[in-house]
């Protein structure tokens, strides 16, 4: 895969564009787009094949989550929304989320609100979006993100010893707790 901008991709000539990789006698294939651990990865990194996807499966959820309402307690379809469709909308959202378009989020803020509002039995019209995710206590989607780019950011710089010392003392490596080393015991943190 070429990953280019669209900037960029308009400067190549059209044999610039195609590549041509051997690798023991095979010509490898030229993709447009990729799946990656779940995450479909384009040649421009707009991650919008990725959203169509994510859409589609929440969409298909969400209608689920409606056609069962009437025979579950909120707090259940509270607990439906955060077992098997939060994970999907959240998985990878720390990458491709900060470089994703306004309107692809906008999206799947949609869909987010689609599922408040099945959750609380309400129509589109009844009451305000901040309403509805105070309700059942949720962060806007794009906020989500940003509070998990920056805990990522945080563990980053715990890692590289570039935190406050109240924030050491908050964050302990699992390694210095506990005398069975593994491979992610330097890298994994806890809260004390």
């Amino acid at each position: 895969m070429l990953i280019a901008s669209k900037r960029l991709r308009n400067k190549l000539t059209e044999d610039e564009k195609m590549l041509n990789i051997k690798l023991k006698n095979s010509t490898l294939e030229q993709v447009s787009t990729y799946q990656l651990l779940g995450i479909t990865i384009d040649h421009e990194l707009t991650f919008d094949d990725h959203v169509d996807s994510l859409c589609g499966k929440l969409a298909q959820r969400i209608e689920i989550l409606r056609s069962i309402r009437s025979l579950l307690p909120q707090n259940e379809r509270v607990l439906l929304y955060n077992t098997p469709i939060k994970p999907i909308l959240m998985y990878g959202s720390s990458i491709w989320g900060s470089i994703t378009s306004k309107q692809s989020l906008t999206r799947l803020l949609n869909l987010q609100k689609r599922a408040a509002r099945v959750i609380l039995n309400k129509n589109t019209r009844e009451s305000r979006t901040e309403d509805l995710f105070k309700f059942v206590n949720w962060l806007p989607f794009v906020q989500e993100i940003k509070v998990n780019q920056c805990s990522l950011l945080i563990m980053m710089k715990r890692l590289q010893g570039q935190v406050p010392e109240y924030l050491e003392t908050k964050l302990i490596r699992i390694s210095d707790v506990f005398t069975r080393a593994t491979s992610h015991s330097r890298k994994t943190f806890y809260c004390r």
